[in-house]
């Protein structure tokens, strides 16, 4: 089995696409703002924690 992963310029621009979609979602109702934080706090512990885990 081999590790990939995208190049880092690519995977920004998915992630920069993802936030304003989350935040669109996250607009619509306050249950929808309160799952979209949690997805946003799992997003940021992920980044933490480096490759390949994000």
């Amino acid at each position: 089995m081999e590790l990939t992963q995208l190049p880092a310029e690519e995977w920004a621009q998915v992630n920069s696409d993802a936030q304003g979609f989350w935040d669109e979602i996250a607009a619509s109702s306050d249950r929808a703002g309160r799952v979209v934080q949690i997805f946003k706090d799992y997003a940021a512990v992920q980044e933490k924690a480096g490759y390949p885990y994000r």
